[in-house]
């Protein structure tokens, strides 16, 4: 697997919390996606079609975020974790996915979710058309212990 980077956008903290127990797991160094305009629950209101998370998948505004604390480069092995929004990855960490060139990377997306599938996920991710990716299926992890993600890894 070589050198790996845990990668991850969480707006409530569960996501957080699956992307630091990844990181004990695998012994990976850990990074936060962070949009330059933070969201806040207003934003990510589901009912709400005007809203900031709604208008941006609708027409595909891709949010500005903010530099990596570790460079993606430096490692072979790129897990993403992120909420669903939408039946997908937020659109912040598809700015992210853009934004650095993950070529020869391995690409492994795991997924927090309040309930239901996987839904778009995957083809979502592989249609930002990444050069030279290898991609892993999304898997969901929102209920994953220390020792769920080490049987995960060695899957």
């Amino acid at each position: 697997m070589g050198r790996a980077l845990v990668v991850y956008y969480s707006f409530g903290g569960v996501t957080r919390r699956q992307a630091q127990r990844l990181a004990a797991a695998s012994g990976a160094d850990l990074a936060e996606i962070v949009p330059e305009a933070p969201y806040t629950a207003a934003d990510i209101d589901y009912r709400n079609r005007d809203c900031r998370s709604y208008v941006e998948w609708q027409q595909n505004i891709l949010p500005s975020v903010q530099p990596l604390a570790k460079y993606p480069a430096d490692y072979d092995t790129i897990y993403v974790g992120f909420p669903l929004w939408y039946g997908q990855a937020p659109l912040v960490v598809h700015s992210f996915l853009k934004h650095y060139n993950l070529a020869g990377k391995t690409v492994i997306p795991f997924v927090t979710t309040g309930g239901g599938g996987l839904a778009n996920t995957d083809k979502a991710l592989h249609s930002l058309n990444l050069a030279g990716v290898t991609w892993h299926p999304a898997t969901i992890v929102t209920d994953y212990t220390e020792a769920d993600f080490a049987k995960w890894i060695e899957a």
